[in-house]
């Protein structure tokens, strides 16, 4: 019996002639990135039918010279002779890691339409990888997939953030630094230029990081003012990163346009929009 086939994430080859040993979808159950399966066969053809638009990687996991293969599902392939392993018995056995649409396009950079009815070395794609090397010391299918599927969360990791997930990692570390964080810090710690940030929070948030950084640390004044903490105006300083208390006081009255003095004097309620 056949394992499960998500048929509406991979596409379906009924004229493949292979035993499928063993698969595992790599990723989320519902929306997998990748399925892996092994395979043998003692034709060593393949019969493929044009599929949804997957990339596959071939594994030849040969002793001497361990290799990984780039091929596209897009076009018919009739009796072609896809690399492999053959046995003494002349069995060929099949690691094949099969890549959801769209997915090796964005993963890899490459065109996909290049790779119709091609076997491409890996190394000619993405060098140094280490790829099979590394499927080949994995002993078992399941360390096999630990394989893949570090190969491909390390892709994913590699990829360029969006302008939206820049704006929210600098968000999130001026906030956790309550503002005590300087322009530079924010640079060297998201590894984007201070002029990029600044345009970045600008377009998504709507004031640059400096800015961001006095309007978070003002933010924490007022409520450390208007609590029942009977902090003095020193140990308020202190808590924000001030130097001392006198700059404090010069930068809170110059954004509030009045003292934390007069503030707490006048203090009537606090409301949090």
């Amino acid at each position: 019996m056949r394992p499960y086939f998500p048929y509406e994430l991979f596409s379906y080859q009924p004229f493949w002639d292979a035993e499928i040993k063993h698969t595992a979808l790599i990723g989320p159950s519902a929306h997998p990135a990748a399925m892996l399966q092994l395979a043998s066969s003692d034709i060593g053809l393949w019969d493929t039918v044009p599929g949804l638009g997957n990339m596959i990687l071939i594994f030849v996991l040969d002793q001497h010279r361990p290799q990984v293969f780039c091929s596209g599902l897009h076009l018919c392939r009739k009796f072609s002779t896809p690399p492999s392993v053959v046995d003494q018995s002349g069995r060929h056995h099949y690691l094949i890691l099969r890549l959801v649409p769209g997915d090796f396009s964005r993963l890899f950079h490459e065109n996909t339409s290049l790779f119709n009815g091609q076997d491409i070395p890996l190394d000619d794609v993405l060098p140094g990888t280490r790829l099979a090397e590394r499927m080949l010391d994995a002993k078992t299918f399941e360390a096999q997939r630990e394989v893949a599927f570090q190969f491909l969360y390390q892709l994913e990791q590699n990829l360029p953030q969006s302008k939206d997930e820049i704006a929210k990692a600098a968000y999130d570390l001026i906030y956790h630094r309550r503002g005590n964080i300087s322009v530079s810090e924010l640079s060297r710690e998201l590894c984007y230029s201070p002029r990029y940030l600044q345009a970045v929070m600008r377009e998504r948030i709507g004031v640059a990081p400096k800015e961001q950084c006095k309007n978070v640390r003002m933010q924490n004044a007022l409520h450390l003012l208007s609590g029942n903490t009977g902090a003095s105006v020193e140990q308020i300083a202190h808590d924000l990163g001030y130097y001392d208390a006198a700059h404090f006081v010069h930068s809170y009255t110059a954004f509030m346009g009045e003292s934390p003095t007069d503030f707490r004097r006048g203090q009537t309620c606090f409301r949090r929009f």
